[in-house]
C-alpha cells in the first residue's frame, strides 16, 4: 500500500504563520450548491471514513479499509496535505493545511477542492492535473503545479502543489501536498514567523493583480479594493510621476529577491504617508504577472527608535547626575584641604578622608553598575554562585547607602534574623539589594523608614 506520509519530507507551511492572522478574518465556507449536492450524494452511497468525508462509493471492503488508513494518515500528518477523490471531493485534510488556509479544523472535508482551494483562473490547470494523475499508475511520479491557492477569506497564497494517485485498482483517491514558495512566503512571514507582511503582485503595466488582506489594511483599503488599481496609487505625489520609470528600471529583468531592505514611503487611502520596507521579486514563469512586492510597515520601528533614543537620553542624564555628585564632593574636600592645610586639624582631615573614601567607593560601584548593565544587554554576564550567608551582601549594600539615608532623613530598619544561607554570586546579590534599597530611599518621604527583611515565598526567599 502506498504510504501518504512518505513524500512529505518538504518543510511544509512555515510554522503555519499565515493562518493565525487569517483565522481572525471573515470566513467563507465555500460550500456552494454543487459542493453540497456532491457531498450529500456521496455520503448516501458510501461508507464513513473516520471523521472525514465519506469514501467513494463502489469500493470493496479491502479498498475502503485502505482508504480509511490513508485518510487517517493525512489527518495525522504534520505537513499541509489533503486527500481527494477523482472528482475533487476532499476526503481529508491535515491540521496544518486547515491552519495555513485559515479554516477551522476538519471543516474542509466534504467540500470540492476546485470550489474552496483552487482559484477560478486555475481551473484548467486543475483539470489537467487531475486527468494526468488519474491516468497514471498508483505510486507513479508526482504531478507538480505552482500557482495560487485560495484561503478561507478569499485571499491568495502562492504555493507549490505536488499530487499523486494513491490506493489500488478502483480507488481514484488523489494525495496532494502543499508548500509555500520561499521567495514569497519566506519574506511575508518575517523572521519571527508571526508577523504577516503586506504582499502585492503587480503586472508589467503597473496594475495590482493580487493583494493580501494585510496589504489592504496597511494602505487603508477595503477588501478587494486594491486589485485593479495602478501601483502608483500607493506612492506619494512627489514620487508618483516618476514611479513608472523607476519601477521599470528596478522591478524587472532579474530573478529572485531584489534590493532587499530598501526603505520607501507609501501613501494610504486617506493621504497619509507611512515608511515602508519593500522586498521585490520577479515571479519566475509568471508570464504577464510581473513583480511581487512584500511590504513591511516601519512606523512602529520608528516609534520604538524614538522611544529608545529618549530612554538613552534619560539614561545619560541619570549617569551624569549620579557620577557628578560624588566627584563634586571629593573635589570640594580636596580643594578645602589644599587651601587651608595648616588650619585643618587631624580629626577634620580624618573625616574628610573618610568622606572621600566613601564617595570613591560609590563612584566605583556606579561604574561597575554601568559595566554590569552593558554585560546584561550583551548577554555576557558571568554568574559565579557559591555558598554564602545572605546577611553579608545585604549589610554591605545597606552600609553603602547609609550616608544617603541620613541626607534624605530616611530611617533604615534591618531585620536579618531569618536571612538564610544561600548559593549565590555574593557581589551580584549585593548589587541587587543596593538597587532595591536605593529605589526605596528615593521614593520614601522625609521621616519615613525603609524596612529590610527576609520572608519565605513558596520555595524561594525574598
Amino acid at each position: 500500500m502506498y504510504n501518504p506520509s512518505s513524500p512529505q519530507e518538504s518543510d511544509g507551511w512555515t510554522s503555519g504563520a499565515p493562518a493565525a492572522d487569517r483565522a481572525t478574518g471573515p470566513r467563507t465556507t465555500g460550500r456552494t450548491d454543487r459542493a453540497q449536492g456532491a457531498s450529500a450524494d456521496r455520503r448516501e452511497e458510501s461508507l464513513p471514513v473516520g471523521g472525514a468525508a465519506s469514501a467513494p462509493g463502489g469500493l470493496s471492503a479491502l479498498e475502503t479499509a485502505i482508504l480509511q488508513v490513508q485518510v487517517r494518515e493525512v489527518e495525522e500528518s504534520l505537513d499541509a496535505t489533503l486527500l481527494t477523490d477523482g472528482e475533487g471531493l476532499i476526503l481529508a485534510a491535515s491540521p496544518r493545511l486547515h491552519s495555513a488556509l485559515g479554516w477551522e479544523s476538519g471543516s474542509l472535508a466534504g467540500l470540492l477542492a476546485d470550489e474552496v482551494i483552487v482559484p477560478p483562473d486555475a481551473a484548467d490547470e486543475l483539470v489537467a492535473m487531475r486527468e494526468s494523475l488519474l491516468s497514471a499508475e498508483v505510486g507513479a511520479d508526482p504531478y507538480t503545479w505552482e500557482g495560487y491557492v485560495v484561503c478561507s477569506d478569499r485571499s491568495r497564497i502562492r504555493a507549490r502543489m505536488q499530487g499523486r494517485r494513491v490506493g489500488i485498482a478502483g480507488n481514484n483517491a488523489l494525495w496532494c501536498a502543499f508548500e509555500p514558495l520561499p521567495d514569497l512566503l519566506g519574506l511575508a512571514t518575517g523572521d519571527s514567523g508571526r508577523e504577516i507582511d503586506g504582499v502585492l503582485v503587480v503586472d508589467r503595466e503597473g496594475i495590482i493583480t493580487t493583494a493580501n488582506r494585510q496589504a489592504e489594511e496597511l494602505f487603508g483599503y477595503s477588501h478587494g479594493d486594491l486589485v485593479g488599481r495602478r501601483v502608483e496609487t500607493l506612492v506619494p505625489d512627489d514620487v508618483a510621476e516618476h514611479h513608472p520609470q523607476l519601477r521599470e528600471a528596478q522591478g524587472y529583468g532579474a530573478k529572485g529577491p531584489l534590493d532587499l531592505h530598501r526603505t520607501v514611503r507609501g501613501r494610504r487611502q486617506d493621504g497619509s504617508v507611512i515608511p515602508l520596507e519593500v522586498h521585490l521579486s520577479e515571479l519566475e514563469g509568471s508570464g504577464d504577472v510581473g513583480v511581487c512586492a512584500v511590504l513591511r510597515d516601519l512606523s512602529g520601528v520608528e516609534r520604538r527608535q524614538h522611544e529608545a533614543d529618549a530612554a538613552r537620553s534619560d539614561f545619560i542624564h541619570t549617569v551624569h547626575r549620579e557620577l557628578r555628585a560624588p566627584l563634586t564632593s571629593m573635589i570640594g574636600l580636596a580643594e578645602r584641604i589644599e587651601g587651608s592645610a595648616e588650619a585643618v586639624d587631624a580629626s577634620m582631615v580624618s573625616h574628610f578622608v573618610d568622606v572621600v573614601t566613601r564617595n570613591a567607593r560609590r563612584e566605583l560601584h556606579l561604574v561597575e553598575d554601568l559595566l554590569l548593565v552593558t554585560a546584561v544587554q550583551a548577554g555576557t554576564v558571568v554568574v559565579t554562585p557559591q555558598p554564602c550567608h545572605a546577611r553579608g551582601p545585604v549589610l554591605s549594600a545597606i552600609s553603602d547607602r547609609a550616608e544617603a539615608a541620613v541626607h534624605r532623613r530616611v530611617g533604615v530598619d534591618v531585620d536579618l534574623r531569618r536571612a538564610p544561607a544561600v548559593s549565590a554570586d555574593s557581589e551580584l546579590l549585593r548589587k541587587c539589594v543596593d538597587q532595591l534599597v536605593s529605589n526605596a530611599m528615593k521614593f520614601a518621604s522625609a521621616g519615613g523608614t525603609v524596612v529590610c527583611t527576609w520572608r519565605a515565598e513558596e520555595d524561594a526567599w525574598c
